[in-house]
């Protein structure tokens, strides 16, 4: 700032139009040293290749994927994630510490694929240790997800253990939910007949058990020839 400069300022308050306050902020904006331009954006990576396409950046980008992200993946031992991959982890809200936590819980060797699987149902710690709790057999990641997609609950698990299921395993809990069978069912079902059959035995096969067998007949001897 030159002597001009504060010659200016100093008619302007002596003029009454600058306070004594704004005219030290005007000479000190003055005086600062000029902000340091910002870097320049590194370019291309040696080779000249970016790592991603335009359409992935934006993909990433769109779902909040940054590079600290990115980098906590790494620390914890996933290094070679995809693009497909994180943008998935990402757009279901999973979390490095979220994967930390299963796998210093119920599944240590839970995968970033398992975990945004478990992240699409709704899987959460507590209805794993509800399933443990109720006995059930067979909780890994991809059967604990299996459970929640078709529908699952603790309440549906004690009902099948009242009517006296009391081992059943994930998959058949997975299966016995997406057929639509309920509690309601199975009862009413059980106030029928009992099926008579036999399993793999047909019905002509049943029948056929009750005819006696024809006695064999002895095989017609030929007729002597004479002079024989």
């Amino acid at each position: 700032m030159d002597g001009e400069d504060t010659r200016r300022i100093l008619d302007l308050v002596a003029a009454g139009k600058l306070t004594v306050d704004e005219a030290e902020r005007l000479l000190r904006a003055i005086e600062a040293p000029p902000a340091p331009a910002p870097p320049a954006p590194a370019g291309p990576p040696p080779g000249g290749r970016w790592p991603f396409s335009a359409q992935q950046l934006s993909g990433l980008r769109a779902v909040g994927v940054s590079p600290e992200w990115v980098r906590a993946w790494h620390d914890l031992g996933f290094r070679d994630l995809s693009v497909d991959d994180l943008t998935g982890l990402a757009a279901l809200g999973v979390t490095p510490e979220d994967v930390r936590r299963w796998r210093e819980g119920p599944f240590p060797g839970l995968s970033p694929a398992e975990a945004t699987g478990l992240a699409a149902v709704g899987v959460t710690p507590d209805f794993v240790a509800q399933m443990r709790a109720l006995g059930v057999e067979g909780l890994d990641a991809g059967a604990v997800t299996g459970m929640k997609a078709v529908g699952v609950t603790a309440d549906y698990v004690r009902e099948m253990r009242a009517l006296g299921f009391d081992r059943l395993s994930a998959g058949e809990l997975t299966g016995l939910a997406a057929s639509g069978v309920t509690a309601d069912y199975a009862h009413r079902m059980a106030q029928e007949p009992a099926p008579s059959r036999r399993p793999g035995q047909s019905q002509s096969q049943r029948q056929g058990q009750g005819r006696p067998r024809e006695q064999e007949q002895p095989a017609e001897q030929p007729e002597p020839v004479p002079g024989a």
